[in-house]
């Protein structure tokens, strides 16, 4: 095992530089090179997988301090778990009876209303279900007639909201929560497995964008590789971002861990994103341009 961990190693660090790698790969290496993209892969998911532990663990601390909370139990925790259990059932105490019929949502109060969480003085939700809503406001959550905004995000949207008819109370909200939390228990398992899934599956997404890539730029080179040796320059090829996709998800692993800084943003996973797809796309054309310059120095046979 030690020896495949070196040996995968000393492959991935000569991704970045190494000409001759790749002509290896090309020209001497046999199958798919999916062996080891899948290693990689899943090596690389591990910091996926903290991440996912982490979140499920604190996400059933909350959930189960909610739950203490509304049956007035004394509770002696200063954790930064037990203060989001303490907003949120506050705001779940001061929301209005809201139904939710046909694609509309009514609320039984005079509108706007406004929550605001006692426990640190911020606005949290804003109601308006007339027909002509007042300015948007900048709190995370915004219900309206006809959709329900969660920071500058639609939701849900009147199209979601046909599907939906349910009234949402107290009551409805606790009994939710219960189900939710008995449900990250039974399903701890398939909760990780499904992030080392999603994780491998963004990474042979892309494996199918350089694929195209490659083949298209080939037919422009006008170079002729069998499949199989496309795939396999392709998978190591992606070596390199999947290096970086290891180190940024270690990165926000590390800060949510430590200091509790929740960088699972859309803002930030797009960055993730297009930096995944430039060092992707990159390290192919730099293969690309490797076989390229092979088959030019090839000496012409007339």
């Amino acid at each position: 095992m030690l020896y495949i961990l070196r040996s995968l190693y000393a492959i991935a660090k000569r991704t970045f530089f190494s000409k001759q790698l790749y002509l290896d790969v090309i020209y001497k290496w046999k199958g798919y090179g999916q062996k080891y993209l899948f290693v990689i892969s899943l090596l690389s998911s591990l910091p996926s997988l903290f991440i996912a532990i982490s979140l499920l663990d604190d996400t059933y601390d909350i959930l189960g301090n909610i739950i203490q909370l509304s049956e007035n139990r004394a509770i002696n925790d200063n954790s930064p778990e037990f203060r989001q259990a303490e907003i949120l059932h506050d705001l779940i105490t001061k929301l209005p009876e809201i139904k939710i019929e046909k694609g509309q949502i009514s609320a039984n109060e005079d509108q706007p209303i406004n929550i605001k969480s006692d426990i640190n003085n911020t606005d949290f939700i804003r109601i308006d279900t007339s027909r002509n809503p007042s300015i948007q406001s900048q709190t995370p959550l915004v219900i309206n007639r006809d959709k329900i905004i969660f920071f500058n995000n639609v939701l849900l949207d009147q199209r979601n909201l046909e599907k939906q008819d349910m009234i949402i109370n107290y009551k409805e909200i606790m009994d939710l929560i219960k189900k939710f939390h008995n449900f990250s228990v039974s399903s701890f398992v398939t909760f990780c497995l499904t992030a080392i899934l999603i994780h491998i599956l963004i990474i042979y997404s892309k494996l199918f964008l350089t694929v195209v890539l490659a083949t298209l730029t080939l037919l422009v080179m006008k170079i002729r590789l069998n499949f199989s040796q496309i795939i396999r320059v392709c998978s190591v090829a992606l070596t390199p971002a999947i290096v970086y996709l290891f180190i940024f998800n270690s990165v926000i692993f590390l800060s949510y861990f430590l200091a509790k800084q929740n960088l699972l943003i859309p803002d930030v996973l797009g960055i993730e994103n297009q930096l995944f797809i430039i060092l992707a796309i990159g390290y192919t054309v730099f293969a690309l341009i490797i076989i390229k310059n092979q088959e030019s120095s090839k000496p012409t046979i007339l």
